[in-house]
C-alpha cells in the first residue's frame, strides 16, 4: 500500500479481477427480497413523498436511506436489473476509500502511494471491507439492507476523508465544513447503530486531540452537537422505538443485555481478526508509517513521532464499539439484527488501521528504514494472492455461484409464472414449491444422474444471497408485485417418474 510495494500494475489487477470475480458473477445471480416488494407496494399506493413519510413516522427514522431506496424503486432498477445496485454500490465503496486516501496526501510526503497506489490501495481495503462484514449476503445482495447499512460506510469514508482534509485547513471557517456538516446529517439519517456511533466517534476524536495537545476546533464541537442534536430529533420524532419494541419483539431485561453486548463486541472483533487479509493489511500499513516517519518534518503528523499511540490504537475503537452497542441494545432490549453489525466491523477495522499506522509513526523515529524488509515483486505477488484468497468469505463465494445459479432459474421461472398470471388477468396463481423446481432443475440439467456430494451441493441454498420464498410465507407485498391477490404453493408431484 506503499511506495515499498512495485508490484506492477499488470500483475496487481488481474489478481484483483480473479479475487473480486465470484462476487461480481453473484450480483447478476440476485433478485429482490423481502422488504423490497413492501417498498414497492408502499411506493405504488402513497407515491415517493407520501412514503417517505410513512416510513420514517413508523419504521427508523432513516430519512436518508429511505430517500436512496425510494429512488432505486421509483426507477425500478430492483426489478428490471437487480444486479444493478450492488454494482453500484461496490464503486461507490471504492471511490469512496479513493477519496479518504486522497485526502491523506497533503499530510504525507510526495510519493508516498507511488503511480497508481491509491487505486491499488483502495482495491485491497473494498476486498478487506467486504470480508470483514458480519454479513455479506444483506451487506451488499440485498437491496433493503445495503442501502440501509452500506450507504451508512460510505457517507462515513467521506466523512473521515473531509475530517483529515479539515485538518489540513488553517482557516477558521473553511468550505470544507459545509460538506462536514451535511455528511453528519446524512449519516445520520442512515441508520439507529450509526446514529450511535457517529456522536461517539467525534466525542473520541475531540479527546484525541486534547489527549495530543491539539486546538479542538469550533468544526468538530458544532458537528458533534449537530450529530446529538439530529439523534434526539429522530429518537423523539420518529418510529424507532415503536419499531424496534414491537416489530422486533425486544423484552429482554435490562441485566440480561449485559452478555449480548460483550458477545456482539467479541463477534465484531472475530470477524474482523479472522481475516488474513487484515494482517496482510496491517503489516504493510505498519511498515509504511515506520517508513515514512524519517520524512515528518512538519504538518500534524509529527507529533506522533514522540508519542505512543499504540494502546489508543487498540482500546479506543473497541470502546465505541462497545459503548455503542450497549447504548443501542438497551434502547431496543436486546433487538439487533446482524447485519447492523456490518457497519460496526467495517468502522471499526478502518479505525484500527489508521490508528495503528499512526503508532508506526512513533516506532519509525526509532528505527531505520535500513532495516525494512523489501521483497521482491514475485513475493509481493505470492502474498497479495496468498491474503486475497485465503479467505472463506472467498471459498464460499464460488460455493454460492453455483448453488445460486439453480436458485435465480427458480426464481427467473416462478417470476415468469406470475407474470403470465397477472397478464391473463388471474387473481390467484398456483407455483410449485422451491424444493420441488430446484429438484426438477437439477434432473433437468443433469438427466443422466449426478453424483450425491454434488447433487447435495446443488440442493443447498446459496450463503451469500438473501434466499427468499414469497410464496410459501405468503407474503402480500410479494403478490401485489406481480399484480395478483394471492400466492399458492401447489403440492409437490412425488410421482415416480418412469424409467427409460
Amino acid at each position: 500500500m506503499t511506495n515499498l510495494f512495485t508490484l506492477r500494475s499488470k500483475f496487481f489487477w488481474p489478481a484483483m479481477a480473479v479475487c473480486l470475480l465470484p462476487f461480481v458473477i453473484l450480483a447478476f445471480l440476485d433478485s429482490m427480497a423481502m422488504d423490497d416488494y413492501y417498498f414497492y407496494d408502499l411506493f405504488r399506493a402513497r407515491g415517493f413523498w407520501g412514503a417517505q413519510h410513512d416510513l420514517y413516522l413508523t419504521w427508523a427514522g432513516r430519512y436518508t436511506t429511505s430517500f436512496i431506496t425510494g429512488i432505486f424503486i421509483s426507477l425500478d432498477l430492483p426489478a428490471r436489473s437487480p444486479f444493478l445496485p450492488t454494482l453500484c454500490y461496490f464503486a461507490f465503496t471504492w471511490i469512496a476509500i479513493v477519496y479518504m486516501l486522497r485526502s491523506l496526501r497533503p499530510l504525507l510526503p510526495a510519493g508516498f502511494f507511488g503511480r497508481g497506489g491509491v487505486w491499488k490501495a483502495a482495491a485491497v481495503l473494498f476486498i478487506l471491507f467486504l470480508y470483514v462484514q458480519v454479513d455479506i449476503a444483506t451487506g451488499f445482495y440485498w437491496l433493503s439492507s445495503t442501502s440501509v447499512y452500506q450507504t451508512a460506510f460510505i457517507l462515513f469514508l467521506l466523512l473521515v476523508g473531509t475530517i483529515v482534509r479539515r485538518i489540513s485547513v488553517h482557516r477558521s471557517f473553511a468550505p470544507v465544513d459545509l460538506l462536514f456538516f451535511l455528511l453528519v446529517v446524512l449519516l445520520v439519517g442512515c441508520n439507529e447503530i450509526m446514529a450511535v456511533f457517529l456522536p461517539l466517534f467525534l466525542a473520541a476524536l475531540a479527546g484525541f486531540f486534547y489527549m495530543y495537545r491539539r486546538r479542538i476546533d469550533r468544526w468538530l464541537w458544532l458537528g458533534l452537537a449537530i450529530a446529538i442534536g439530529m439523534g434526539l430529533v429522530v429518537f423523539f420524532t420518529s418510529g424507532v422505538m415503536n419499531y424496534r419494541h414491537h416489530l422486533m419483539n425486544a423484552r429482554t431485561g435490562f441485566v440480561t443485555i449485559l452478555p449480548v453486548i460483550g458477545f456482539r463486541t467479541i463477534e465484531v472483533l472475530f470477524y474482523i481478526l479472522k481475516e488474513p487479509l487484515f494482517w496482510g493489511c496491517t503489516i504493510a500499513i505498519f511498515v509504511g508509517g515506520i517508513a515514512v516517519s524519517p520524512q515528518l518534518k512538519e504538518g500534524p503528523l509529527t507529533i506522533f513521532r514522540t508519542r505512543n499511540v499504540f494502546l489508543p490504537a487498540v482500546v479506543a475503537p473497541i470502546s465505541i464499539v462497545c459503548l455503542a452497542l450497549a447504548a443501542f441494545l438497551f434502547a431496543s432490549r436486546g433487538s439487533i439484527p446482524p447485519r447492523a453489525l456490518n457497519n460496526l466491523g467495517d468502522m471499526t477495522a478502518c479505525c484500527l488501521l489508521a490508528l495503528l499506522f499512526l503508532a508506526a509513526i512513533h516506532t519509525g523515529a526509532r528505527w531505520t528504514t535500513a532495516n525494512l524488509p523489501k521483497p521482491s515483486p514475485l513475493v509481493q505477488l505470492a502474498l497479495l494472492v496468498a491474503f486475497l484468497m485465503t479467505s472463506v468469505n472467498y471459498a464460499e463465494a464460488w460455493r454460492s455461484v453455483g448453488s445460486g445459479y439453480l436458485y435465480h432459474a427458480v426464481v427467473a421461472d416462478r417470476d415468469q409464472a406470475l407474470k403470465t398470471a397477472a397478464a391473463g388477468h388471474r387473481h390467484v396463481a398456483i407455483v410449485p414449491s422451491y424444493d420441488a423446481a430446484l429438484t426438477e432443475k437439477i434432473d433437468r440439467f443433469f438427466p443422466h444422474g449426478i453424483s450425491a456430494t454434488a447433487r447435495e451441493w446443488l440442493l443447498q441454498k446459496p450463503t451469500l444471497l438473501v434466499v427468499y420464498d414469497g410464496a410459501a410465507v405468503g407474503d402480500a407485498a410479494y403478490a401485489h408485485f406481480y399484480g395478483l391477490d394471492t400466492v399458492i404453493v401447489g403440492p409437490d408431484d412425488r410421482r415416480p417418474k418412469a424409467r427409460h
